[in-house]
């Protein structure tokens, strides 16, 4: 019976665990102590997370079709030039540096910014650590519809073992990515809104930078190995070489995230309930991630 649930319905099999490792990060941010709920408004917290899942929406179609539109391109001109190695090389560069920069990276954190700000301006702002909490569930919005259409589209196209493959990648290493990316918008964004008026104004692009250039990184990867998927060169040995790649990069971040928030995530200002009056203190450190 379970090899025939696997059999007909693997695609959904694997999509609900899927979605379990960001709901384990909801978890984590908002509903695992009992002290972290009142930092947040649930209803603001819901939206975030339905605006983030929307707002994706018309990228990844819009990121679905341009890829596939580029693959087609870049396979004809490869053809017409005799499997021209160089051509090859070229052509897998610029489709991975655009597709994870101008396709990924760049719209989907400039949204996740969008959405914190939009919550902000509907009501004050319960706390700074609530701040966080939404830019976390926007991000999630974010995994929740990409991510399971990633996993449908390599089921669409491939099988059984390589969504699950594929399956494993997308919800461990590109989920704590995006976590990650939200996480540094939200911190930033605390800097920016909650920032001292004897403090220089924090510019905006110091707040989206640092999450568009790791996911660009990140995506690169994902987009390479994609890449050499689709042409058939894709080996073991070079998968488990990006992967291992991939989980650097990951690794570097998030000592770099622990270092931002070590010491903050302690402070009980951080999680304070604030009234209208109280927004202009700065309790943020001025590391900077």
């Amino acid at each position: 019976f379970s090899g025939f649930i696997l059999d007909k319905y693997y695609s959904i099999c694997f999509s609900i665990p899927y979605l379990l490792v960001p709901a384990f990060w909801g978890w984590l941010f908002f509903l695992s102590r009992p002290s972290f709920r009142p930092t947040a408004s649930l209803q603001r917290v819901l939206q975030s997370l339905m605006l983030g899942y929307f707002s994706d929406t018309l990228v990844y179609l819009t990121q679905w079709f341009a890829v596939y539109g580029i693959l087609i391109i870049v396979s004809q001109i490869y053809s017409a030039l005799n499997h021209n190695v160089t051509v090859l090389v070229v052509a897998a560069v610029w489709e991975t540096l655009f597709t994870s920069i101008f396709l990924e990276a760049i719209p989907e954190e400039l949204l996740k910014y969008a959405i914190i700000r939009h919550i902000s301006t509907l009501e004050p702002l319960p706390s700074r650590y609530g701040t966080v909490v939404y830019a976390i569930y926007g991000t999630l919005g974010f995994i929740f519809f990409s991510g399971t259409l990633r996993i449908l589209r390599i089921y669409w196209m491939s099988g059984a073992y390589e969504a699950m493959v594929y399956f494993t990648i997308e919800s461990v290493l590109t989920s704590t990515m995006q976590i990650v990316t939200g996480l540094w918008i939200g911190l930033n964004f605390v800097k920016q809104k909650f920032r001292e008026p004897a403090k220089s104004p924090f510019p905006t692009w110091r707040v989206v930078i640092p999450s568009i250039v790791f996911h660009a990184v990140f995506m690169s990867f994902i987009s390479l190995m994609y890449l050499l998927y689709y042409w058939g060169d894709l080996n073991w040995k070079l998968f488990v070489f990006i992967c291992i790649l991939m989980f650097l990069v990951l690794l570097l971040a998030l000592f770099l995230s622990y270092r931002r928030v070590k010491n903050l995530f302690v402070d009980p200002n951080f999680y304070a309930l604030l009234n209208v009056d109280d927004e202009p203190a700065d309790i943020d450190s001025d590391e900077e991630i």
